[in-house]
């Protein structure tokens, strides 16, 4: 079933399913949203005899546009799960951070749309355009669009051949997970490349001579060009390769 509503907690698509037992949110979405591990909550859930009758499996659309299978809580059982999370027992600062501001959230917005209540703009509306509208009005590529809406759970529909996305939602993401975080690593990552690729060729020269390093090095696939990390004392010449 598709998500009835689809709400935003710190960059964090949080799904309302609509299912036969009354509105549910997957408990991936909890998971994802204070930063534990989804398997860690299910097996929580699994071994509360409470918290087994407030949950099911549901079926929802995901990412890639086919149906997945997500155990889901009720609203009884949202609230007994958030109060089963101890903050202090989170392994950092940021955790236990995470897991105080998901419970007030929930408990003034998440909890009240599960009850059917209505909620004041913009939390309850939502404005979903394409893809590439979405990349005009924020400013980012589209492949950037699309991890995110892996990596931080933010749901996607399918019309026309078309996918869209929830503005608002990826508007929060930006904002709680700047995306100049992400470009500098991906920055240092390709400096790091260039350094490697630049010490590669100078050692290929000095075993093979100008011309039979470059053809050394065109040969070989870019990816698999060493990490400077794990090199213990420098390059080890191919053996296949024959002076």
């Amino acid at each position: 079933m598709n998500a009835a509503q689809t709400l935003s907690f710190e960059g964090h698509g949080i799904r309302v399913l609509e299912q036969p037992q009354g509105r549910m949110v997957p408990i991936k979405d909890i998971a994802d949203a204070v930063a534990r591990d989804p398997e860690s909550l299910r097996q929580l859930v699994t071994r509360d005899e409470l918290l087994r009758d407030w949950s099911t499996t549901c079926i929802t659309q995901a990412v890639d546009g086919r149906d997945r299978e997500f155990r889901c809580l009720t609203e009884p059982g949202v609230v007994r799960l958030l109060g089963m999370l101890n903050p202090e027992r989170s392994a950092t600062p940021e955790s236990r951070a995470k897991v105080l501001a998901f419970g007030r959230w929930a408990a003034t917005t998440l909890v009240k749309v599960m009850r059917g209540e209505s909620l004041a703009a913009p939390e309850a509306t939502e404005t979903w355009v394409s893809q590439y509208r979405a990349s005009e009005a924020l400013g980012i590529p589209k492949s950037t669009i699309r991890q995110r809406v892996v990596r931080y759970n933010i749901p996607v529909r399918r019309e026309h051949q078309a996918v869209f996305v929830p503005l608002e939602i990826l508007r929060a993401n930006l904002e709680a997970h700047p995306i100049q975080a992400q470009q500098a690593r991906v920055n240092a990552s390709t400096s790091q490349r260039r350094e490697v690729t630049l010490a590669l060729m100078s050692e290929l020269r000095r075993i093979y001579g100008p011309q039979g390093a470059q053809a050394v090095l065109h040969s070989m696939d870019p990816r698999l060009f060493p990490n400077p990390k794990t090199l213990p004392g420098g390059f080890q010449a191919p053996l296949e390769v024959v002076k």
